[in-house]
């Protein structure tokens, strides 16, 4: 197996070309000297103090030549060195500068031996997920500024409809005593709207934090979901839905905080009894899959459109495009997202638009 060129290989060859090329300039001189000095030991001519003259111009024409060999060869060593080490970290340095003034999409990319080819790796993995940190912190500004607008406009909304009938019960403008009743039954139900957006808003901040505390116990899931089945019956009966189950008669044990699950998938059905019309199949179901249990809840109304399909768990939106205050939070889907999140498993809309089917998926342990 060949081995891994590294940075102290490279020195080693270097050093080893550098010596080698030095040496060989330096027996060059030699021989040059040499064969210099015995050509003029054979002449033989001229006085004693012409030839200590010339011996000594051929020495310094030797350490001329030693010199501008020398420097030649160190220049090359200096640029090896130079193409393998300094300009890789010269890179680096430049890449960590730009890094820490912010800018994330910067990415180192030269040749070099395995430590530096190592560093520019882990450093293109931390800038990578840099860049990827800083979007979704752009992301969640982004949707922390949508959320205070949206829960501005579902508030302003109820509440300014509150204030309205309640002055006008005040200055005694409606007289008729089930007009007044009519009026202090919609008052009521703008309350209960308003506190219900404040509940899920509160809720969800919780979840979203990251030391969110989540008890889990083993417990068997098909009871559970009997349970909240049993819980939802009535409210379907009454509305003419056709309400099915499917889960398995065994048990199938998982852990799972109930009071956090139940609101998860009571959320489902809760969407699906406002949503839908009469006459609506609505389907809670249960799967076993070894490492995971897989909670469906489906349903034949008037599904989803395609464009809120890649938004639907977002928060503040409704099955309808339209921006209601009628109808739900519009946080049901989100809160939901966030339990399944919590619990290490994942909630998804399957199906297509004339169809609603959503699968929640926990890990058993």
């Amino acid at each position: 197996m060949r081995s891994k060129p590294t940075i102290f290989r490279t020195l080693v060859r270097n050093y080893i070309f550098f010596s080698l090329t030095v040496g060989a300039s330096v027996a060059s001189l030699l021989i040059y000297f040499v064969e210099r000095t015995d050509r003029l030991a054979e002449s033989g001519s001229g006085t004693s103090a012409e030839t200590l003259a010339l011996f000594w111009k051929t020495l310094a024409e030797t350490g001329l030549l030693f010199l501008v060999l020398f420097g030649i060869n160190v220049f090359l060593y200096s640029r090896l060195t130079a193409v393998k080490l300094t300009n890789p970290l010269g890179d680096i340095v430049a890449g960590i500068r730009s890094i820490a003034g912010g800018h994330y999409h910067e990415r180192l990319r030269f040749e070099a031996e395995y430590e530096l080819a190592q560093i520019q790796e882990s450093f293109n993995a931390m800038a990578e997920k840099l860049e990827k940190a800083e979007k979704e912190k752009r992301l969640l500004e982004e949707s922390r500024r949508q959320m205070l607008v949206d829960i501005s406009h579902d508030l302003r909304t109820p509440i300014t409809t509150i204030q309205g009938y309640a002055k006008a019960l005040q200055l005694g403008i409606i007289a008729d005593e089930e007009k007044k009743q009519r009026t202090i039954k919609l008052i009521c139900d703008k309350t209960y709207l308003v506190a219900k957006l404040i509940e899920d808003v509160f809720e969800l901040s919780k979840l979203e934090a990251p030391d969110y505390p989540v008890a889990k116990e083993p417990t068997d899931t098909a009871e559970f979901l009997r349970e909240i089945a049993v819980t939802f019956y009535d409210a379907f009966e009454e509305k003419g839905f056709v309400f099915d189950t499917e889960i398995p008669s065994g048990e199938v044990i998982a852990e799972f905080n109930t009071t956090l699950l139940y609101r998860a998938v009571s959320n489902l059905l809760g969407n699906a009894l406002k949503y839908n019309p009469p006459g609506t199949r609505v389907l809670i179901g249960l799967e076993d899959h070894g490492e995971t249990v897989h909670i469906e809840v489906a349903d034949d109304g008037i599904g989803i459109p395609g464009p809120l399909r890649d938004k639907v768990f977002n928060t503040f939106v409704r099955g309808n495009a339209a921006r209601t205050s009628d109808g739900g939070t519009g946080l049901g889907l989100a809160i939901a997202r966030q339990i399944a999140e919590k619990h290490g498993g994942s909630i998804s809309l399957d199906g297509d638009q004339d169809a609603t089917r959503f699968v929640l998926v926990i890990p058993k342990k």
